[in-house]
């Protein structure tokens, strides 16, 4: 079932195939003469340029591959076409080429990731006018970047006419600009005495015609690669439900029954991961719709904010959160008191259970100083009536002001900050009071200095312009300097009197765009563990799919937050913990569920080992909700409370990786936006490698650009080098992680971590438990890991076994504790067997045999379970081999 939204083009259903004209140059590619063309003299040439020109197979003979990144292969042909009317026409393959005129490139066309772009310059009132224009492949179908890299032949036609105003992009038979091919002014486009192909390319029938190409030939063109290729007149965006939560767009299905049926994330029997932190808001996370669909807001419910809470406590790998409430003490200790509140609600269930950590946000920003006795009512540290000397000054001993506002100086008095730190102290001591124990972590929203300033901001203060050049700093170190003598009394004094135990963080302290913030090698003490570590916290909100690489403004795509770790690893921080969110605006804008655990497991990769995950309502001007009725139902955006579980349960599976190895980096220190990614099949193959000793951890996924069906497949396969040897695997949308052991042996072993994380939203994932035989916690006895079905180190297609004898007891994390039992448990078996075995499976206190003969492929049902079977508190099962010898596959254990 599919929510369609439907674009019509403006183009002929049906297109009548004609008599192709004659073009003015034809380069066919063919041997034995393929650099030559027609008519004669016109020739390829790579002058002095490093190229590697070779044939390939064609369309329908020879085609010509490109190489060198530095290659331009002149064809010289736009001096004999039109400069009112021409068309431009060839097949392509790969994801990649550029056509230019040289030296000043006023003409181009290229094809890139994700677009085409169609660049011309025209004369205009004796100027020259040079117009870029594109089209985003950021759609379905045609509209797809990954449409055109899927390995075969594709047509396209640049068309181009003065006279009738249109500048135009065919590919396979099809108009794909439709809607913008028109040009207001169009002009004769300006050649230059060169033209040629830069840098790869795989090209066939390149043709340049000395006219416009009316659709019926463009068409006839198209097909002679001997595919016809679909017309159609309408082009289907459609969004596949199964990513939406169940009922879209009016959700049915609760939060809570969400989270207790998506399955559970696959964390390592006891994990020292620390626990996740919610900014989800309870106040507004518990505060579903009622019924069908419906906007507004929901009524508060605190019983159903516990319940929440500790489901996500138990499940989901988080802290308790529990509100930190900035009120006087007669008002606090009333909401704290009383069950009937939120936080009072909270603060009794914590009470009830205290082996429970919890989290608190503090806001200094948005405190109220009088309430712990100081004359302030709002927080010192934005306060604009402080002493004269707390503000940088004019050389006349006035205020500067910047936007209206004072600035603080550097030679301020740390006094300031002192009394909001002790502000923040009372409201924590109204909450501990009541709760009779500190919390284990307080999280500080820290949004109080913004970016670093400028040296023309310091430049207007004498005395401070002095101190600074005297300093030898850059401005993002000088400024860092103060900001964390600041943010270092704010911390001493918060943290004064608290148990060890108890953790300090502030938001956005990090290496990411370090041209703006405060010098994160100065910063980052002020997030120090208590074990001596420390964690950045930048903040990886995408929000879209199409900014899952770069950075939207202050959006940060993955190319944002991985140059940050860049600078971050340098210093030694292998380990850091984002601030998380997939978007807070309406689902259909925000990242799907798939995109979103790949992105999140890239972060993983990256060194995260917990999240703050975040989910922010937020109003408009006046206050008004952008849907104009009140806060997103959290029924949409139940996905993004397990996410970082399900992405942080991977890093407790393979923990050497992360505590000894290393992640690779083959990008250049310069590359903004491509460091730790290894260079796969595609521009959209975001893979990255950790290696510990001689093992790999492989990551890969697929990154859309939209959120419609059709922009990027499922899953297909890329291929990147390791060693000097070139490796090939699958990869998903929604990430796939691999380990790959003895990759320079002539048996080396490979088996996924993953593969039951499906591609749909969680509601939709299967509820059979699918368990590979790899993936044991613990293993004794005399077996080994075999990996079959590879050629070359093509893991494309690859089975990895446990070759298991007699006496080998393995023992495995159950997938998911919480379950009181399964119906069946089943074990798939390799193809290599044909001999009898006994085994035995224990599940808690139930032991389970099965003896027989195994043969090759065989599906054994390994227990039975008639009445509800006791699960240990570890929640493991153990399979023993007491006789024989078995390959074991995986296990399906059926609820």
């Amino acid at each position: 079932m599919k929510y369609r939204l439907i674009f019509f083009l403006n183009f002929l259903c049906a297109i009548t195939y004609s008599q192709i004209p004659e073009p003015a140059v034809t380069f066919p590619f063919n041997r034995p003469d393929y650099r030559e063309g027609k008519p004669i003299g016109a020739a390829l040439n790579p002058g002095s340029n490093p190229c590697s020109i070779a044939t390939i197979e064609g369309v329908m003979k020879e085609g010509l591959e490109i190489k060198g990144n530095s290659c331009l292969l002149s064809t010289n042909a736009l001096q004999r076409i039109r400069k009112d009317e021409f068309a431009l026409s060839f097949f392509f393959k790969g994801g990649s080429f550029e056509f230019i005129s040289y030296p000043k490139q006023a003409f181009s066309v290229t094809f890139n990731y994700p677009y085409f772009s169609f660049t011309t310059t025209t004369i205009q009132q004796g100027k020259e006018v040079r117009m870029f224009y594109k089209v985003d492949l950021t759609g379905a179908g045609r509209l797809s970047y990954d449409y055109y890299t899927d390995d075969n032949w594709h047509h396209i036609v640049f068309n181009y006419s003065k006279s009738k105003g249109r500048r135009e992009i065919w590919t396979d038979g099809v108009l794909i600009n439709a809607s913008t091919a028109a040009v207001q002014s169009a002009g004769s486009v300006v050649f230059e005495a060169s033209d040629g192909f830069k840098g790869n390319a795989r090209l066939d029938e390149l043709r340049f015609f000395s006219g416009y190409l009316p659709a019926n030939a463009i068409a006839s063109l198209s097909a002679t690669s001997g595919k016809k290729q679909a017309n159609v007149a309408a082009m289907s965006t459609p969004f596949d439900v199964k990513e939406f939560a169940p009922g879209f767009p009016d959700y049915t299905v609760s939060l809570t029954e969400q989270l207790k049926k998506f399955p559970a994330p696959r964390y390592a029997c006891q994990t020292t991961l620390p626990r996740n932190i919610s900014w989800m808001d309870i106040a507004y996370l518990h505060r579903e719709l009622p019924g069908k669909g419906g906007k507004g807001f929901g009524l508060p419910d605190p019983a159903r904010a516990v319940e929440i809470e500790a489901l996500m406590y138990r499940r989901w790998h988080y802290m308790l959160d529990i509100p930190l409430l900035r009120l006087d003490k007669k008002s606090a200790n009333r909401q704290y008191g009383s069950t009937a509140s939120l936080a009072g609600a909270l603060v009794q269930y914590a009470r009830q259970y205290p082996e429970l950590e919890y989290s608190v946000i503090s806001m200094q920003a948005q405190q109220n100083p009088s309430h712990a006795g100081f004359s302030s009512q709002r927080p010192y540290i934005s306060s604009q009536d402080l002493t004269a000397g707390s503000y940088l000054k004019a050389s006349d001993g006035r205020p500067l002001l910047e936007n209206g506002k004072k600035r603080l100086s550097p030679f301020m008095d740390t006094s300031i900050m002192r009394k909001d730190a002790e502000t923040t102290v009372f409201y924590l001591s109204q909450l501990t009071d009541q709760l009779g124990r500190a919390p284990a972590l307080i999280s500080e929203n820290g949004e109080v200095f913004g970016t670093a300033y400028r040296e023309n901001l310091l430049q207007k203060d004498p005395a401070v312009w002095k101190a600074y050049r005297a300093s030898g700093l850059s401005p993002q170190a000088y400024f860092g300097r103060f900001q964390t003598r600041l943010e270092t009394v704010f911390r001493e004094t918060v943290l004064r009197g608290l148990p060890r135990s108890t953790e300090f963080s502030i938001f956005q302290v990090s290496g990411v765009q370090p041209e703006f913030w405060a010098d994160y090698a100065t910063r980052r003490v002020v997030n120090r563990r208590r074990d001596g570590s420390i964690r950045s916290t930048p903040d990886f909100y995408p929000l879209t799919p199409s900014n899952w690489q770069n950075a939207t403004g202050a959006y940060n795509g993955y190319g944002a937050i991985a140059y940050g770790r860049m600078l971050e690893l340098e210093l030694g921080d292998q380990n850091f913990s984002p601030f998380v969110s997939a978007g807070w605006a309406d689902e259909t804008h925000n990242i799907r569920p798939a995109q979103w655990l790949a992105l999140l497991k890239a972060m993983v990769m990256l060194g995260a080992d917990f999240f703050y995950t975040g989910y922010f309502n937020v109003t408009g001007p006046g206050g008004r909700w952008p849907n104009g009725a009140g806060p997103n139902d959290p029924r949409g955006y139940a996905y993004q409370v397990a996410m970082p579980a399900y992405a942080q349960a991977i890093r407790s599976q393979v923990p050497d990786f992360f505590t000894e190895g290393t992640l690779l980096n083959p990008a250049p220190k310069t590359d903004r936006i491509g460091q730790f990614r290894q260079n796969a099949s595609a521009p959209n193959d975001l893979v990255l490698v950790r290696k510990w000793k001689e093992q790999y951890l492989i990551y890969g996924s697929i990154q859309p650009n939209t959120n419609q069906v059709g922009n990027v497949p499922d899953e297909r396969t890329t291929t990147i080098e390791l060693e000097g040897k070139k490796i090939s695997f699958r990869i998903r949308r929604q990430g796939s992680v691999y380990v790959l052991k003895n990759l320079l042996s002539t048996h080396p072993v490979f088996y996924q971590v993953d593969p039951w994380h499906e591609v749909h939203h969680p509601y939709y994932w299967s509820e059979e438990a699918v368990l590979g035989a790899t993936m044991f916690s613990k293993g004794n006895g005399a077996f080994s890991i075999i990996t079959k079905s590879v050629n070359n180190s093509d893991f494309t297609d690859f089975a990895t076994y446990v070759k298991a004898g007699a006496g080998t007891r393995l023992t495995y994390a159950l997938p998911d504790k919480d379950r009181s039992s399964y119906k069946r448990i089943l074990l798939t078996t390799g193809t290599d067997n044909e001999e009898w075995v006994d085994l035995e499976l224990s599940v808690g206190k139930a032991r389970y045999e099965w003896k027989g003969m195994v043969k090759k492929g065989a599906v054994l049902e390994l227990a039975k379970i008639k009445e509800n079977a006791p699960v240990n508190e570890e929640g493991q099962m153990e399979l023993t081999i007491q006789k024989g010898t078995i390959f074991l596959r995986g296990f399906t254990l059926i609820p």
